[in-house]
């Protein structure tokens, strides 16, 4: 199944996309194309890019650029994977992954070069530091590669 198609079947279950709205909303002149949304999603997701996406897709790079800038932020990025991650929490399976009928996670950082340096350390870089419960990604944090991994997790299921 095509990732969109998936992203299309699992919006019903737990409504991601009512999580991006529209980053002026009193004076909002774009409404929201849920389609042209997932594209954004899945260009910027596999880090296709939007020009990428606009040429292999049927929407323009202008129409792609306006909805991300309008609907894709931080704070509207991490309602949606709450909503979906809440989502797959309810479903029965989830317990089924549990040790002694306790919930276990597991995190871990993942330590990537980049091309701006850091104030501290000798290499420049970012750890993408993330907490997993019974196999569903729960949270995740962008920190400096030279902060301590411990200091920066919370745990919230």
């Amino acid at each position: 199944m095509e990732i969109g198609n998936v992203l299309h079947n699992v919006n019903p279950q737990c409504q991601f996309l009512e999580a991006f709205e529209h980053g002026r909303n009193r004076y909002a002149k774009q409404t929201k194309d849920n389609q042209v949304l997932i594209a954004c999603l899945i260009a910027w997701g596999t880090n296709m890019g939007l020009g990428r996406m606009g040429e292999i897709s049927d929407m323009s790079y202008s129409t792609l650029t306006a909805t991300s800038d309008n609907f894709i932020r931080l704070e509207t990025l991490k309602e949606a994977n709450d909503r979906v991650s809440n989502a797959l929490a309810k479903l029965p399976i989830f317990r089924h992954y549990d040790i002694d009928e306790v919930i276990h996670s597991s995190s871990d950082g993942q330590k990537f070069e980049t091309g701006i340096h850091t104030i501290f350390g000798l290499k420049k870089g970012i750890v993408s530091y993330t907490v997993v419960a019974n196999h569903i990604s729960v949270n995740a944090r962008i920190i400096g590669a030279n902060e301590h991994e411990s200091l920066r997790v919370r745990y919230s299921v």
